[in-house]
């Protein structure tokens, strides 16, 4: 029983127009995407964020 398979059907040279758009459409996306990330890589670079304000210095009060 193990060595029939049954059911299998393949489809060669279908109709694929729709897969290519939409690949199409992807690759398109995936571009601009990579352009914008390469952008980001020539910013300037901000310096170090203060989380919490400067301690007052003793003797200054």
């Amino acid at each position: 029983m193990a060595n029939r398979i049954k059911g299998i059907t393949v489809e060669i040279g279908g109709d694929t127009t729709g897969l290519e758009n939409s690949l199409k459409s992807v690759n398109d996306s995936l571009k601009k995407t990579q352009s914008q990330a390469q952008g980001c890589g020539n910013a300037p670079q901000a310096g170090p964020v203060q989380r919490h304000p400067p301690r007052p210095e003793a003797g200054s009060c």
